[in-house]
C-alpha cells in the first residue's frame, strides 16, 4: 500500500483496527519544550512525541502506544511509524468522546525498550488568545465549496495597520558567505539539449549539393566555467547534425544504430559578432550568443532556404540573426550590424525612444529573401523615459553575405506599426501600457501573411500591397479593396514550418534525449525527401505520423557527443575541457535522499537531468561532488543521463510497498522514477511521465481547464495522491485550470477533480493535517491551499457573471479527504475559502505552513505580515508585521521549487530569510518563527550570512533548498543546503550552512 515516506500511522482500537495514512506531523521545538506535549485545545486533543526525528534516525523501528482515558474507559492507540515518518503531533477530534481525564504515550524501540514517554493527568486545557487587531466589522469573504453541507464560517479578519510591529535584527550567530560556498565538481558534465521545440530537417553538410539527402540538426549548449573565479565564462552553443540514412528503411523489427564518430558532426563557432561594440565586451559577444538561450529555443524562430541553409532569429547577446551553411559547414552572420541597420528605419520624433521587438522577431524564407516580422508593438512610461517597442516587416537578401555594401543596399522595410509609415500596420498609435501583436509569418502564393495581414510581393521580393483580410481566400480586403485570393504555400501538402521541424512545435515524429533519438521506421520514410503528399497527409487532412504500408519496428540512433568532442580536442578545446570538473550547482530541484547520509538528488542544468550530489567530502576536500543518474544502457554501458522529462517545480519521496519513488511535478506535467527497491538503489533509472495517464472526472460538475504548471503532489489517505496546478494565460489556461486532483498511483486512470471553488486563481503552498475522530473512528485529512492574486484575464472567460467569484481578494481554500467505502478508496470534497487580511498596498497573497502542534495555520503574507489561524476553531489568533532596522516593512526572500517564503524543517521548526538590517544590506538573516501551543508568535533571529558582495543578497533569493540531516551522527542536526539562482546565470557552487539546526 503506497504511503508518503514522511507519514504513516497505524492506529489500533481494542475492538477493531483502523489504518491511518499520511499524517503530516512534526517534532516539538526545543525553544518551547516547557510547554505541554499533551493538551486539549477546544474540541481537539494533541499528543506530541518529543524529538521524533532524532529517535527515528537512531532506531530503525519504533512502536508507540497512546492511551486515552474517559468516562467510557480507555482507548489504546498503537502508532507504527516507518523509518521516514514524522509522526510527532497526533490530533484527535474529541467531539462525542466526552472528557478526557488522562492521556499518555510510550515509545519503544525494536527491542521493546522505552525511549520516550509522557503523561498528562489531568489533560491541560490551552485557550488561544484573541487576536489583538481583530475588528468587529472586518469579516472575511467566504467562497462556498460545492460539496460542503456546513454553514458558511464567519471569520473575523485583523486590521493590518493595527498589528504589532517586530523589528528583525541581525542574529548573534553569523557566518561568512565565503565560508558556506563550495565548488561543485562533476565526474561527467555533458552538454544539454537546449531546444525541444525545434529539431530542424535540412540538407546534409556531408553531401550539401544532393537534395535527396538530409540531416537532423539538434540544438545543444554547454556552460564554460572559470576554475579560478568559480563563475560562468560563457555558453558554447552548437548544432549536432545526424544524417538520416535510407538504408534504415530496409528490414523490419527494432534496431539500435550506434553511429561511428565520423558519421555525425558537431557545428559550432567561437567567432565574435562583427559589429557589436559593448561596454562590457568591446570586441563583441560570441556570434552564437552569450545568453543562456539555446539555438531555436524560446522566442527564436528558424527557417531554411532552397539550399538548405538554416536561419535562426533572436540570437540574444550575439549577432541577432545567424545562419548555418551546410555547403561551407560553418555558421555565418550578416556582413553588417544587423540590429543597427534595422534601427535606421525607425521613426524618430524625439518623444518616444523606439526599438524593434528583437526579442520576438520571427522569420520566413521566400523569393530569395529572409523576411523578419517583429511581433509586438507596445508603449511604456518609466522614470528613465518613454519607450515604444515597434512591430514591422524587414527583409534581407539570402545572397551577398560576403559583400557588405551590396547586402546593406538590399535591406528593405515593408511595413511598420506607426501611423504615417508607407505601409502602416495600424491606423493609430498604440495605447500606453498595452500591447498589440502581428503574429508569425507564413509564405503564400503572393508573398507572406501574418495574423490578419497579407503582404503581397513581386518575384524579386518587393512590396506590392499590404492588406488586412479575414481569410487568405478573400477577394476583397477589409477596407473593400479588391484583391486576388491567395493561399498558404505548402510543401507536399504540409506547411513548410511544420515540414522542416521534427521537434514538439512541428511534426513530432521522433523522441529524443541526450545523445540519441528514436522513431518508427515508418516515420523515417516521412522525414526523408521524396515523401509524397499522399504519404504525408491522410484523406482526412491530418498529417501522418507513419508511412502507409511502411516497414515495422523502431529505430534508436545513438551518437556519442562527448566522444566526438574529445576526439577533436584541438577543434573543441574549451568545450572538451568543460566535460568534467567545475560544473553547475543545484538550480531546478534539490531533495535529501532518505537513509543515505550526506546525499541528495538535484537537477542542475536546464536539460533537467537528475544528479546525485555527495556532501560527504566537504571537510576533507572543501568540495561537493555530483554524478548523473543514468538511464538504461546496452550491456554494462551506462545510458544517457536520466532527465525529469519536465521542468521540475517540486519533488516528493513516496513509498510503494518496498519500493521508493521520486515524484516530480513541474512545467507541463508529472513524472516519477523508481529510486530503490528493498533499500537497494536501481542499476539505472527511468523517469515515467504520468499526467497523461490520468482521466479527470469532475466532482463539482466543472471540468478542469488546461494545466501548464503542475506545482505539487501530496500524499492523502489510503495511498492516494493529490496534485495541484495552474494554467497560463495565452497557453491554453482558463478560469478552471487551478484545481485539486485526486488519483491512485497504483491504478493510473480515473482521477477526481475540484475546480469550481478555486476558479480564476492560482494555488500555492498546500499543507495538510490529519485528524482522527475518537468517537466513531472516522479519519479525515484537511488540506489548506493559498492562492495568488486573482487572474483578471480569466474573469472575462466566464460569460455568466453569476458564476464569477464575487470577491477578488487572495484566499485560503480548504479541502478535505476522507476514507472511502473500503481501505483502498478515498473521497475528496471542497469545503470553503476565506479571504486574506487586506493591506493598503499590494502583496495580500499568502504562503502557508503548520505550527508544530498542527493547531495553527501559519499565514505569511507577501506584504510582510504573519498570522496564526486556529483551523479547528476557524479564527485568527495572533499577528505581527515584519520591519527592518530602518522601520520599513520587509518582505522575506522567496525560495523556489516549490516556491515558498517559509522554510519548514523536517523537525517542524519554521524559518524565514530577510535582507539584513536595511534593504541595502548585503547580509541575509534567517529568523525562526516560534508558535506557542496558544498560537502566539515570536520571531527570533537565528543566523545571519554576512560579508556577501554588495547587492548579492539576491544570490539567496529564489534558490532551491533542502534540509540535510546528519544521518552519520544521528543527533537531530540539519545542514541547510542552498542552490543557485537561475537568473544569475551558471553558478558552479552550492552553499552549505552546516548545523543550521544544531544537535
Amino acid at each position: 500500500m503506497p504511503k508518503c515516506l514522511s507519514t504513516m500511522v497505524l492506529v489500533h482500537f481494542r475492538l477493531k483496527t483502523l489504518i491511518l495514512l499520511a499524517w503530516f506531523l512534526t517534532v516539538s521545538l526545543p525553544s518551547i519544550a516547557a510547554e505541554p506535549s499533551i493538551f486539549r485545545n477546544g474540541n481537539e486533543l494533541v499528543v506530541r512525541i518529543e524529538s521524533l526525528d532524532r529517535l527515528m534516525q537512531q532506531n530503525k523501528q519504533l512502536q508507540a502506544v497512546i492511551y486515552l482515558e474517559g468516562k467510557k474507559g480507555i482507548k489504546e492507540i498503537s502508532i507504527s511509524p516507518t523509518n521516514f515518518s514524522m509522526v510527532d503531533s497526533s490530533v484527535f477530534d474529541m467531539t462525542g468522546f466526552g472528557e478526557c481525564t488522562e492521556a499518555s504515550i510510550e515509545v519503544r524501540d525494536a527491542n521493546g525498550k522505552i525511549v520516550h514517554s509522557a503523561r498528562a493527568k489531568p489533560v491541560p486545557e490551552i485557550r488561544s488568545e484573541t487576536h489583538p487587531a481583530l475588528a468587529m466589522d472586518n469579516w472575511a469573504a467566504i467562497e462556498q465549496g460545492s460539496a460542503s453541507n456546513l454553514p458558511n464560517p464567519r471569520i473575523q479578519l485583523p486590521e493590518v495597520s493595527r498589528l504589532n510591529k517586530v523589528i528583525i535584527k541581525d542574529a548573534l550567530r553569523t557566518i561568512k558567505a565565503a565560508d558556506i560556498t563550495f565548488p561543485v565538481i562533476a565526474d561527467s558534465d555533458v552538454p544539454i539539449l537546449s531546444s525541444v521545440n525545434g529539431v530542424i530537417l535540412s540538407r546534409q553538410s556531408f553531401a550539401p549539393d544532393d537534395p535527396s539527402k538530409c540531416s537532423l540538426y539538434f540544438s545543444y549548449r554547454k556552460g564554460i566555467f572559470d576554475d579560478t573565479t568559480r563563475t560562468l565564462k560563457s555558453y558554447r552553443k552548437f548544432l549536432v547534425e545526424v544524417p538520416l540514412d535510407r538504408s534504415w528503411l530496409k528490414g523490419n523489427g527494432d534496431e539500435i544504430v550506434n553511429l561511428p564518430l565520423n558519421r555525425f558532426a558537431i557545428h559550432t563557432s567561437d567567432e565574435l559578432e562583427k559589429y557589436g561594440k559593448r561596454w562590457n565586451a568591446p570586441k563583441g559577444y560570441p556570434m552564437l550568443g552569450e545568453s543562456s538561450t539555446g539555438l531555436f529555443q524560446g522566442g527564436q524562430s528558424a527557417d531554411t532556404d532552397d539550399l538548405g541553409r538554416i536561419y535562426i532569429s533572436n540570437v540574444a547577446d550575439g549577432a541577432g540573426l545567424i545562419r548555418f551553411n551546410p555547403q561551407l559547414r560553418r555558421f555565418e552572420q550578416p556582413p553588417v550590424n544587423f540590429s543597427e541597420e534595422c534601427r535606421k528605419f525607425l521613426l524618430i520624433d524625439g518623444k518616444w525612444k523606439r526599438s524593434w521587438d528583437t526579442d520576438l522577431a520571427q522569420i520566413v524564407c521566400t523569393r530569395g529573401r529572409i523576411y523578419i516580422v517583429f511581433d509586438r508593438n507596445s508603449r511604456v512610461r518609466t522614470v528613465n523615459g518613454d519607450f515604444e517597442t515597434c512591430s514591422g516587416v524587414i527583409s534581407i537578401p539570402q545572397d551577398n553575405w560576403e559583400n557588405e555594401q551590396a547586402f546593406r543596399n538590399d535591406i528593405r522595410l515593408h511595413a511598420a506599426s506607426w501611423p504615417g509609415a508607407k505601409n502602416p500596420l495600424f491606423p493609430d498609435e498604440v495605447v500606453t501600457g498595452s500591447t498589440r501583436r502581428t503574429g508569425p509569418p507564413i509564405p503564400t502564393l503572393h508573398g507572406i501573411a501574418f495574423s490578419s495581414w497579407r503582404l503581397d510581393l513581386d518575384e524579386r521580393g518587393n512590396t506590392q500591397r499590404l492588406a488586412m483580410v479575414k481569410n487568405l481566400g478573400d477577394s476583397f480586403a477589409i477596407d473593400g479593396t479588391p484583391i486576388a485570393p491567395t493561399k498558404m504555400t505548402m510543401l507536399n501538402g504540409m506547411p513548410r514550418q511544420k515540414y522542416i521541424n521534427l521537434g514538439s512545435a512541428g511534426r513530432p515524429l521522433i523522441n529524443f534525449e541526450y545523445g540519441q533519438f528514436s522513431m518508427p521506421r515508418a516515420a523515417l520514410g516521412l522525414a526523408l525527401p521524396g515523401a509524397t503528399m499522399e504519404q504525408l497527409v491522410g484523406n482526412d487532412g491530418r498529417y501522418r505520423k507513419l508511412m502507409p504500408e511502411g516497414p515495422t519496428g523502431n529505430l534508436t540512433i545513438k551518437f556519442d557527443i562527448q566522444g566526438k568532442i574529445i576526439s577533436e580536442r584541438t577543434k573543441f578545446s574549451s568545450l572538451a575541457n568543460s566535460l568534467s570538473g567545475l560544473a553547475q550547482g543545484p538550480t531546478y530541484a534539490l531533495i535529501a535522499i532518505p537513509d543515505e547520509p550526506h546525499q541528495a538528488i538535484a537537477s542542475c542544468e536546464y536539460g533537467y537531468y537528475a544528479s546525485k550530489v555527495d556532501f560527504s567530502k566537504l571537510h576533507k576536500d572543501g568540495k561537493v561532488y555530483r554524478s548523473y543518474l543514468h538511464g538504461p544502457g546496452e550491456g554494462q554501458t551506462k545510458g544517457p543521463p536520466c532527465a525529469f522529462q519536465l521542468g521540475p517545480y517540486n519533488t516528493k519521496w513516496i513509498e510503494d510497498g518496498k519500493s521508493l519513488w521520486l515524484y516530480a511535478t513541474g512545467y507541463t506535467g508529472i513524472s516519477r522514477m523508481k529510486y530503490s527497491e528493498n533499500g537497494t538503489p536501481m542499476a539505472n533509472y527511468i523517469m515515467e511521465p504520468i499526467h497523461n495517464k490520468l482521466l479527470p472526472m469532475p466532482l463539482d460538475g466543472q471540468p478542469r481547464s488546461g494545466v501548464k504548471d503542475f506545482l505539487h503532489v501530496e500524499p492523502t489517505l489510503n495511498g492516494w495522491l493529490m496534485n495541484i496546478g495552474r494554467g497560463r494565460v495565452g497557453r491554453g489556461g482558463g478560469p478552471y485550470s487551478s484545481a485539486i486532483e485526486l488519483f491512485n498511483p497504483l491504478k493510473l486512470g480515473e482521477s477526481y477533480t475540484l475546480a469550481r471553488m478555486t476558479r480564476c486563481y492560482g494555488l500555492y503552498t498546500p499543507v495538510s493535517r490529519n485528524v482522527l475522530t475518537a468517537s466513531d473512528e472516522s479519519h479525515r485529512q484537511e488540506t489548506f491551499v493559498a492562492s495568488g492574486e486573482i487572474r483578471t484575464e480569466y474573469l472575462e472567460n466566464i460569460s455568466d457573471p453569476m458564476q464569477r467569484p464575487k470577491d477578488h481578494q487572495p484566499k485560503v481554500f480548504v479541502f478535505e479527504c476522507r476514507n472511502g467505502e473500503n481501505s483502498t478508496s478515498c473521497k475528496l470534497a471542497d469545503l470553503y475559502g476565506f479571504s486574506m487580511p487586506k493591506n493598503d498596498g499590494k502583496g495580500n497573497a499568502a504562503n502557508l505552513a503548520f505550527s508544530p502542534c498542527r493547531q495553527y495555520l501559519v499565514i505569511l503574507q507577501e506584504n510582510g505580515t504573519i498570522h496564526t489561524f486556529n483551523v479547528g476553531q476557524r479564527r485568527f489568533v495572533d499577528g505581527l508585521q515584519l520591519k527592518n532596522m530602518e522601520g520599513k516593512t520587509t518582505q522575506p526572500l522567496e525560495f523556489s521549487r516549490p516556491s515558498t517564503m517559509i522554510l519548514s524543517a523536517p523537525n517542524g521548526r519554521l524559518f524565514i530569510a530577510t535582507r539584513g538590517s536595511s534593504e541595502n544590506s548585503p547580509n541575509v538573516t534567517f529568523s525562526e518563527i516560534i508558535v506557542s501551543v496558544a498560537g502566539k508568535i515570536k520571531i527570533l533571529p537565528h543566523l545571519s550570512v554576512v560579508e556577501m558582495s554588495a547587492g548579492r543578497a539576491h544570490d539567496l533569493h529564489d534558490v532551491v533548498k533542502c534540509f540535510l540531516p546528519d544521518l552519520a551522527k544521528k543527533d537531530g542536526s540539519y545542514d541547510l543546503i542552498l542552490g543557485a539562482n537561475p537568473d544569475n546565470g551558471g553558478q558552479p557552487v552550492v552553499r552549505v550552512i552546516e548545523d543550521f539546526i544544531k544537535p
